[in-house]
This record gives C-alpha cells, structure tokens and sequence, in this order.
C-alpha cells in the first residue's frame, strides 16, 4: 500500500484517476497547509499516471481537496448518465455517494459523545467532524480526508496548556508537547508532531490499560506499515523520511470510530487536579517533592515513563514557572531512575556493589540539599540555578549506569564510559573505575604472590590438562574478561609470574618469597591502573609485571639446581640419547635390535623391543625406553622411536618439548639407519667379497666388485659429508652454544627460551621443518638408493655360493650372466643417485638459507652447480645487452 499525499499545492496539477485526467486548482490563500515542493509533486504526479498502480495508492488529502474530488465524480457521473453508458460491479454504490452527497450538503459537526454528563455540559459548542473517514473510489482506490480539527481551537483553555514558543532544552519541551492535554490545531506551528502525538497516544492507552476500547495493536501496526512506506522510498534521505513522517496527523490513521473512542479515553482519563489556588506554603512542598521525583499537587506521573508531567489545568503564574518546575521535576526523575539502577547494579557481583556505593553517596549528595530545603526553604529560580548543574551530572550518570550489563564486565563497561564528559566528570569516572579495581587487584596480588586461582578470575586452570603440557597450556586466558588496564601481553606476563608459583608450590613443595609484601604490591598496582586511566600509559603496570617475573623465575632456577637431576644434566641426556649424539650406542642398539627391525611393520612390538633393549640400560640411561612413531613404511625400522621418562617437575617444565624431540630424532635414525647399512653390512661383506662368492680369478666377478667398490666409495663420501653436518654442525654446535648460555643464565623463563631456541635450530638443521620438506624427500631417496643396493649385493652373493656348490656347466653361464646383470643393476643406481643426488642439491640451494647452500656446497665435489651458476649468469649478462643494444 502506497500513500499519496495531494496537499498544500499552489500552482495548477493535473493527475489521472480512474483512466480520466482532471484539473484541481487549490486556493492559494489557503493558510496553516503544508507547502509541497514542486519535485516532489511531480514524483507524486507521474505515479499516479499508472492506472494499476493506482489500485493500491491510499490518497491523503486535505479537506478542500476532497470538494474539488467529490465535485469531479459528480460531474463524471452526469456525464455517464446522459451518454446511457453502461453500469457495472465496478461503478460507485449509490448507497455511499448518497452518503457522501448528504455530508457534503450539511457540511455539519455532530458533539462527541460520551456518557458523562459533565464533558456534554462543558463542551456542548464544541463539534467533531463526524464525516466519513475514507472515499472509496470505483476502482478500488481509497481517499484518506484529514479530519477538521480547527474547530478544537475553540476549547476552553483550562482544559489544555498554553502554547508558546519557549528557549528550553529538548527534554522539557517534548515533556510539554508530550502532555496528553497539549492539544491545538494541526496548522499551529505549536501543534504536537506525529511522534508526539504517539506520545499522547501511548499515555492515554496506558492508562486506560487493558479496559482500553481500542485495538492498539491494530493502531500500532497501521502505523509502521505508514512509516516503512515513507522510510523505504528510494529517492529521500532518512533525515527527509523522519521530516515527511513528522508532518503525518495520527487522526490520518485512525477511524471515525476509533476517533471517537480516543476523545472519550482522552476526557475520561483527563487530569482531575486540584482547581483551587495554592498557597505558598504548597508550592514550596510540591518543588521539593518534584525534585525527588515524587507526585504532588502540581506534577503527576507519566503512565508510559517514571516522568514527571503538569497538570492539567496548571497552576503555574507564568511560563518560566512551569518550565522551571518540569526541570525540577526531571531532576527528580534522574533522581528516581538512579535509584532504580543503585538496585539493579547491586545485582552485577562485587564491582556492581562498590559501583552502587558510590552512585549511593552521589544520591545523598541531592537527598541533603532536600533536607536542607526544608528548614531553609529558597525560592524556585534559585533551587533551579542550584541543581541545574546536578541535573546534568545525574543525567551523565544514568547514561554510564545503563551502559552497564550482564553481558560485558562491569569493570570493562565502566572503562567505555570514559572520554565522554567533561574534566570533572572523567575525574569522578576515574575514581570509580579506582575503587572498582581494588577487589580485582587484590585478586591480581594474591596470584601474583601464592599463585591459587581466586573465583570469577580471567585466568583459569584446565581440569584435564596432559602434565606434559603444564608450562605451555595448563593455565589460560579468558579474553572474555579481562580487564580494561590489561591487555594480551600484559596478562601473558602476569599468568606467568603465577604460574611460577603455582609450579613452586605443586611440584616442588616449597614456596618462592618474595621481598615484596602484599599490600605493598597492591598499593604499586593501584598506582599503575590510575597512571593507566589517566595517561592510557602501561608502562607503569609492564615494569611491576617484568620485575616480579625475573624476581619469581630467578629464584625458582636457583631451587631447580638444588635437585636432581640439574637442569644441565637432563639436557645433556636428552640430547646424547633422544638426539643419538653418543655414536657407540646408536651403533650397539642397531645390532642388538637389527633382526627385530627387519621385520613387517605389522609386527612392531613395543614390549618386546623394550625387553630387548633392557641388556644396554644401566643407571645412566635406566629412563630411556622405546616407542612407536606414525612415520610410514614397511619395516620396524620405519616406526622405530626412543623416549625418556622425565622426573614429575621436568616433565611438567619440558614435557611439551618431547615432540620436537621425537621429531628431530625420525630425521637423525634414518641417517644412522642408512650409514650403518652402508659401513656395517656393505662394505664388511664387499671386503671378503671373492672369498664369499669363491671365484677369486672370475673376470666377471672382479668386474662385479670393482663396480661395486666404486659405487660404495661414492656413497661412503657422500655419508661421510652428511653424518659430519648432522652430527657436528648442528648438534654439536648447538648444544656447545645451548651449554654455555645456560651456565651464565640467572632466570627459568631464560632457561626455557635457550632451550626452546636450541631444539628449533636442530629441527630446522635435519631438515624437519616446512622449509625443509622437499630436501627432506629428495634425502629419503637418496637413503632408499643405499638400502638397494644392500639388496642387490646379498642377492648377488646368495647366487654366487650357490653356483660354486654346482659342478655343472651351465650354471657357470648363468654366473656370467648374473654378473653382467649386477653390473647393470649397479650402474643404474649409480645414475639414479646422480639424479636424486642433483635433486637434493637443487632443494638445498632453493632454501636460500646458507646453512643448507653450505651443504650443497660440500656435497658438490664437482662444483657443477657452481659451474653452471656462472654460465647462467653469463648468459643471462649477455641477453641483457643484446636487448639493451636492440632498443638502442
């Protein structure tokens, strides 16, 4: 449903209605109608040239529009009449434009009416329009008419408030204007707007309450659907949609019915006051109660609003009297409203409760000057100069007091208050905000000092946190509630002070002192949220936060090198058999569990390896034991992986670090894995190869051999480079630098950091990172070539005692053969090496970080990359200039 509003023109419109064109011509000395400008006129205008769009147009026009409407349809009956043109459903009942013809004739007002009998004596010269409230055209087209309410200017004064155009603020005039007895004409410059006309509305309703004849709800929907018409039109600004929805008359949208039922409401629930004259004596007590928000002789409650309104008829000797007992009447209810948030905040925990404190002692501030009134009563303009700066700040305080919900922290929800008032109120705000804090600080000292989680805490402990992953995860933040002087890294420095001490006290039964005394503590963090509030400076706070930190952590290292194992010693450990640094055992556990390791990967058994494995313990490493890895492949030795079983206090400090631990030691077992095929099995059978095979003076087993004494040459080089870099250049070096730091260091968070930075470099050296992945797939081949060849060498050697226990012919040949064929089976994994082998390289200098270039360097004997780096440069110098001379 569209609205059309033909209003207020001056010049000469025409517009088509029903198929046919007419042409109004409004008075132009018509006063109090709305002038229209002349766009959108013509937007109006080329609307309603669509005759489908018309059907559901709803034309709002003014009275005299209507006559000039109603003269048209008249005139366009005659004219179908005399031409005999046909009549059908779709013309006009002659029943309703009898209707129409007789209100147009009388042109009368009939009384309102109403069952009391004082309202028909009192009001009996004055007369309502009781014409119909809508046309209905033969198409189906409705014609809205505003109601004649110039005839209620003749209203006898004593039941409305005078009209005058006032300098007071916004809240005191729509307090006038919203007054269910403020009543004028429409064309009034004075008269209520549509949003105060609902005001009115909604306190006439809500008084009658649910004996309310009117079906509101109905009302209140016909007014949205109004309303979104005017908000979603395409072509107006909203501050044009809210002007346009100003201007609409609720009487626009009410019935004929539904108008007379609103007067009756409107003169059943008027205002019934006192009419006699007041002394002074009664004018003095109604400003004190108006300005505690109570209802007295002058001032009655709103039904809708804990407002206070004047009533009707006022007693008030001039204007700037009745608007200086509305402003005390709306202190009182700021007064009022106070209170009730004093009552709600108390419901917010223990913040809210220090909060309703304060606003409390705020209250008594108003609730004294009362009491003083009293005793020594002032004049009304000297109480209004008094507490006209009071109503400003009570007015601030009940917006900081409603921004304050369950949903967010008090304290946070306070904290967003600042920066939005003056310097006076942001000092009041800031005191506040110190004395909400001091609960919560205590809270901050108590873990900073004893490390016990308080309740209702924005740190909280997991319940069923691995004690592996005790330093890194036990504790978390909840950002949910933090408060406002903390932010990420300050709350990260301040749960791992606690965390010290919670780690003190469980796991190594002691307590950390510290020199500093609670209140002292409490006192210095005071100071630092006050310099945070005033200068938005967290310095203050860092400096506390950073000093307790080393404090704490230097004493929890100096007890942690009282036990044992010391710190220096479990790294030693961990780094000689979980990182197979200590060669001889690496090697002797290899030829212990080898038969075991070359079994179907189906067939693993972490019980029996560890059976096994109980022959190397001894008292050095008795917590070393072995696990299961996820890597992939065929054999035991693929998922083949050593743990150790740190003591309770490690495991919770390093416990988190035994991943990157099992991680660098999958890399570090596949190279011992590949060198001790190569070195143990390779080249000690390639030694006594002739013997084994016993064909010492075969020319095609002396060519088998020299074949295969090359090839393993070349592999051995190549190991030799790689076990030299893993073991010497990474883990040597690393544990050398990780040794040296943590003798000199004097703090366990310094500890932890070195030993952090230790293990990264190491998982980064073997090739264990992201950044190492491709190298890390080129190298597994290059380790799969070494385990071949280990194939083809037994495979060879089984043939050759098998053919020297043969006396036959025939098999000789097929010895000759066989010899050929592991020649060629050698040779080409000699080529697939060189291929993996530049594979490798290739990956290695695609890294672009120099230790990994080093390695290929040394790997490169040849210097081919090197090589063809400098001809690639040279080409790509000389393709330079030749398009540089092109161009020239």
């Amino acid at each position: 449903m569209e609205f059309a509003y033909l209003e207020g023109y001056v010049k000469k419109y025409s517009f088509e209605l029903k198929g046919f064109k007419w042409d109004l011509e409004l008075i132009a000395s018509l006063t109090g109608q709305p002038e229209i400008e002349e766009e959108s006129s013509i937007e109006e205008i080329d609307m309603l040239r669509d005759e489908e769009s018309c059907k559901n147009i709803v034309y709002v026009v003014n009275w005299e529009m209507r006559q000039l409407i109603l003269g048209a349809y008249a005139q366009l009956l005659i004219c179908e009449s005399e031409d005999n043109s046909r009549a059908d459903s779709q013309s006009l009942s002659e029943a309703s434009w009898d209707t129409l013809a007789e209100s147009d004739r009388h042109m009368e007002y009939s009384s309102v009416q109403t069952v009391d009998q004082e309202v028909q004596t009192e009001a009996s010269d004055e007369t309502v329009a009781s014409v119909d409230d809508q046309l209905i055209t033969p198409e189906g087209q409705m014609i809205l008419c505003y109601p004649q309410l110039e005839k209620f200017s003749h209203i006898r004064k004593k039941f409305e408030h005078q009209r005058h155009l006032i300098a007071a603020p916004r809240a005191i005039v729509q307090l006038f204007r919203c007054n269910p007895a403020y009543r004028c004409c429409p064309c009034d410059p004075n008269a209520p707007n549509f949003f105060e006309q609902l005001a009115q509305f909604t306190e006439i309703t809500g008084l009658a309450g649910k004996e309310c004849p009117l079906d509101v709800a109905e009302i209140r929907a016909r007014v949205k659907l109004t309303m979104r018409q005017i908000m979603y039109e395409p072509l107006w600004s909203p501050e044009l949609c809210i002007r346009e929805i100003a201007k609409i008359q609720l009487y626009q949208l009410l019935t004929h019915a539904e108008q007379r039922e609103y007067e009756m409401l409107r003169w059943h629930h008027r205002d019934r006051g006192v009419c006699t004259d007041l002394s002074t004596e009664d004018r003095q007590r109604d400003i004190l109660h108006g300005m505690l928000g109570c209802e007295c002789l002058q001032l009655m409650p709103s039904a809708f609003k804990s407002r206070l309104l004047l009533r009707s008829p006022h007693h008030q000797r001039s204007l700037s009297e009745s608007f200086v007992l509305l402003s005390l009447g709306h202190l009182g209810f700021y007064y009022k409203s106070l209170q009730q948030q004093q009552l709600r905040l108390c419901l917010l925990g223990e913040c809210g409760k220090i909060l309703a404190h304060c606003l409390r002692e705020e209250l008594l501030t108003l609730y004294r000057f009362h009491q003083a009134q009293q005793l020594q009563p002032e004049s009304l303009f000297r109480l209004y100069l008094h507490t006209r700066s009071q109503q400003l700040r009570f007015q601030w305080l009940l917006q900081v007091c409603q921004g304050l919900t369950r949903k967010i922290p008090t304290l946070t929800g306070l904290h967003r208050q600042l920066g939005q008032g003056n310097a006076e109120y942001e000092e009041l705000l800031q005191q506040w905000l110190l004395k909400v804090t001091q609960p919560l600080l205590a809270k901050i000292s108590h873990w900073l000092l004893e490390g016990d989680l308080p309740k209702d805490f924005f740190i909280a402990a997991r319940e069923e946190a691995d004690p592996l992953l005790y330093w890194p995860s036990h504790f978390e933040l909840i950002v949910e509630r933090l408060p406002p002087f903390l932010d990420r890294n300050l709350a990260q420095l301040l749960l791992s002070v606690g965390r010290s001490q919670h780690y003190a006290r469980t796991y190594l039964n002691i307590d950390l002192q510290n020199s500093i005394q609670p209140e002292q503590l409490q006192q210095q963090l005071t100071e630092a949220c006050e310099s945070r509030f005033r200068e938005l400076s967290e310095q203050p706070m860092k400096e506390i936060l950073l000093k307790l930190k080393q404090d704490t952590s230097k004493l929890l290292l100096m007890q942690l090198r009282q036990f044992s194992p010391t710190p220096l010693k479990i790294l030693r450990k961990l780094h000689q058999y979980l990182l197979l640094t200590d060669v001889d055992f690496v090697r002797e556990l290899i030829e212990l569990l080898e038969p075991a390791l070359e079994q179907p990967i189906d067939c693993y058994d972490v019980h029996q390896f560890n059976n096994m494995m109980d022959q190397l313990l001894d008292r050095h490493n008795e917590q070393l034991f072995v696990d299961q890895s996820k890597a992939e492949g065929k054999h035991c030795w693929h998922c083949f992986l050593l743990g150790w079983k740190l003591s309770t206090h490690w495991a919770a400090l390093l416990g988190h670090r035994l991943v990157q631990y099992s991680s660098c030691f999958v890399g570090l077992w596949q190279l011992h894995h590949a060198d001790y095929v190569l070195s143990e099995r390779i080249r000690r059978q390639q030694s006594h190869f002739l013997e084994r095979i016993g064909f010492t003076h075969s020319e095609d087993a002396l060519l088998v051999g020299e074949t295969f004494d090359q090839f393993i040459d070349k592999l051995s080089k190549f190991m030799s480079t790689l076990r030299n870099y893993f073991l010497h250049d990474v883990l040597d070096s690393a544990f050398e630098s990780l040794f040296i730091a943590c003798k000199i260091t004097k703090s366990l968070d310094e500890f932890l950091d070195l030993h952090k930075e230790y293990l990264n470099g190491i998982e980064f050296g073997v090739l264990q990172t992201k950044v190492g992945l491709k190298s890390r797939q080129c190298l597994s081949d290059l380790f799969n070539i070494i385990f071949q060849l280990d194939t083809v060498q037994q495979k060879f050697l089984a043939l050759g005692q098998l053919i020297n226990k043969s006396n036959d012919g025939v098999p000789l040949q097929e010895f000759h053969w066989s010899c050929l064929n592991t020649c060629d089976a050698i040779n080409h994994l000699h080529e697939q090496f060189q291929l993996r082998l530049v594979n490798f390289l290739l990956a290695l200098y695609s890294t672009g970080w120099p230790q990994f270039v080093a390695l290929a360097k040394k790997l490169d004997h040849n210097r081919y990359y090197a090589k063809k780096s400098k001809q690639l440069e040279q080409v790509n110098t000389f393709r330079f200039q030749r398009k540089l001379g092109h161009r020239q």
